[in-house]
C-alpha cells in the first residue's frame, strides 16, 4: 500500500492518492494535496503536516484491511460524541411516515441543551432524568415512543474502549421499562442488564 501523487493541470499542487492494488480502480483518494514547489514556510509546513495526514490515513486503510473478518475494530472507526451516533443511526434506520425515531434525538438535545456528550456521560441517571422529561412534556403514546427509540439507540449500538459501565439489572428495568404505573403501556424487554463500552462502533441493524 503506497502513496501516490498526481500533479494537477496547472503543476502548482499534487493530491495524493492511497494505492492498494495495481489494478484500475485500486487506489482511494485522500482531497489532501501538497504544493509541488512550496514558495515559503507556510507551504513547507503545509507539505509536511498533509504528508502525515496522507501516512495516517494509510495507516488507517491498513488496519481496517487487517481487521476485516475478525471482529476488531479500529480506534478511528469509533465515535467520541453520543449525538453524532444517534444522528447516522437515524440516517441508516430511517422509515418513511415514521418519525419517533429522528424526534426522540431532537428531544434529547433538548433535555441535554447541548450539542456534546461523551458517551462516558450517558449514565444510568441521565437515562432517567431523561425519561422524566418526556413524561412530564408529552401524553398518551408519545413518551412510550421516543423512549423506545432512545432505548433502541442503546441496546443496539456496540461500544468499543477500556471503560465498562455495567448496569445492575433490577435498576435497567427501571430505565428501559416505562412501567404502567405512569398510565403509559408497558415496554417488554428481555434485557437483564447493560454493558455499555465506550467510545461507539457504527452499527446498523
Amino acid at each position: 500500500m503506497t502513496i501516490v501523487q498526481r500533479k494537477n493541470s496547472k503543476g502548482d499542487k499534487a493530491y495524493l492518492s492511497i494505492a492498494y492494488g495495481r489494478e484500475a480502480g485500486e487506489r482511494m483518494a485522500t482531497g489532501i494535496f501538497i504544493y509541488t514547489h512550496p514558495s515559503n514556510q507556510v507551504e513547507k509546513n503545509h507539505n509536511k503536516e498533509a504528508l502525515l495526514l496522507a501516512e495516517t490515513k494509510k495507516s488507517e486503510m491498513m488496519l481496517e484491511r487487517q481487521a476485516t473478518g475478525t471482529g476488531f475494530i479500529p480506534s478511528h472507526k469509533f465515535k467520541a460524541n453520543f449525538l453524532d451516533y444517534y444522528q447516522e443511526f437515524i440516517q441508516f434506520n430511517r422509515r418513511v411516515g415514521n418519525r419517533h425515531l429522528a424526534n426522540s434525538l431532537t428531544q434529547f438535545k433538548l433535555f441535554l441543551r447541548k450539542d456534546f456528550i461523551s458517551p462516558v456521560d450517558v449514565t444510568e441517571n441521565l437515562c432517567h432524568r431523561f425519561r422524566k422529561f418526556l413524561l412530564d412534556k408529552f401524553s398518551g403514546k408519545t413518551p412510550s415512543n421516543y423512549f423506545f427509540n432512545f432505548k433502541r439507540v442503546l441496546r443496539i449500538a456496540k461500544f468499543k474502549t477500556a471503560k465498562i459501565i455495567k448496569a445492575k439489572s433490577a435498576k435497567i428495568r427501571k430505565i428501559l421499562v416505562i412501567g404502567s404505573a405512569s398510565g403509559i403501556p408497558k415496554v417488554n424487554t428481555k434485557i437483564k442488564g447493560i454493558t455499555i463500552i465506550m467510545p461507539w462502533k457504527k452499527m446498523n441493524e
